[in-house]
């Protein structure tokens, strides 16, 4: 799943189970997760980015988190 300008695109193997209840519920959460990410659609991608910056560019978050990795214990 993912966002383009024309809208969400979500890819199925199966397209039926887009009437399943809860395939609907879990496409919708992750929608509303995605949207924290405010380069989601990669518009406007910084010239001269490396591939590392790029995907930290890609990882930006409204609410200033990023991208963090649970503590190893």
């Amino acid at each position: 799943m993912f966002e383009l300008e024309s809208g969400w695109y979500v890819h199925m193997d199966k397209p039926e189970d887009l009437l399943r209840p809860e395939c609907l519920e879990a496409i919708l959460a992750a929608k509303e997760q995605l949207l924290h990410y405010v380069n989601r659609k990669g518009d406007e991608f910084p010239d001269g980015t490396t591939r590392a910056g790029g995907c930290l560019w890609l990882m930006q978050r409204d609410d200033g988190k990023g991208y963090t990795l649970p503590a190893v214990e």
